[in-house]
């Protein structure tokens, strides 16, 4: 939860610091409040005539960061060796009985 005292610096803060939440969000995922709260505040200030281009500021940031991929869990799988992992329980288990 955003602090009231969070919200009125937001009021505030630079474009660039409210884009670079936004950024901070779409790239990693992390507060997502104040990315919400800093786009509102981006937005009302472009009805207000605010001529910073955060869109074309945000998409650019964002092309820096590196591209996450989605994990073909078929490729993991086959990257696995069920065998070995097996074997290794199995003297885990019987060192474990062993005592």
């Amino acid at each position: 939860m955003v602090s009231d005292d969070m919200k009125e610096k937001m009021k505030t803060a630079p474009s660039k610091v409210l884009a670079a939440h936004v950024v901070l969000y779409r790239g990693l995922k992390m507060e997502k409040e104040l990315a919400l709260l800093a786009m509102h505040e981006l937005s009302k200030r472009k009805v207000a005539g605010d001529d910073f281009d955060f869109e074309a500021y945000i998409k650019e940031e964002l092309d820096k960061l590196p591209k996450r991929t989605e994990m073909d869990l078929t490729n993991v799988m086959k990257g696995i060796n069920i065998d070995g992992i097996m074997n290794i329980v199995g003297n885990v288990t019987k060192q474990g009985t062993d005592k």
